[in-house]
């Protein structure tokens, strides 16, 4: 794990109760984290989702912070992250709802707002 927080996320080392969260999760345990700002909340999923290669949805009401976290993916560690909310065409909406039910896809993260949830459409392909 210790490579691979480096090789990927640049760091050299876990923040406290990170390895535990993480290990739980790529024990395929449910987790609630509930962390401090600061505190490294992102890595928590950001870290499985790549090594699992596996998509995570992450659900916020912010989506400014979602854009600028899937900017700070893309852009410092290559990793695919997208948005799904009212911020995003209709025409998108659809690719990524085809792209996150292929077993292929390269998409690691989903960002989804609460009220996109109420999609019957984004609850099918999350099905």
């Amino acid at each position: 794990m210790d490579i691979f927080l480096k090789e990927v996320f640049n760091k050299e080392h876990f923040l406290p109760n990170q390895r535990e969260i993480i290990e739980q999760i790529l024990n395929d345990r449910d987790v609630i984290a509930v962390l401090p700002t600061s505190a490294g909340k992102s890595i928590c999923y950001q870290f499985p989702a790549v090594f699992g290669k596996k998509c995570f949805v992450v659900i916020s009401p912010l989506k400014a912070l979602m854009h600028n976290q899937i900017a700070d993916l893309r852009e410092k560690f290559g990793i695919t992250a997208v948005q799904y909310s009212s911020a995003v065409s209709d025409d998108e909406k659809r690719r990524i709802l085809t792209e996150i039910v292929n077993e292929s896809s390269a998409i690691f993260i989903l960002y989804t707002t609460p009220e996109s949830l109420q999609s019957t459409a984004l609850r099918g392909a999350l099905q």
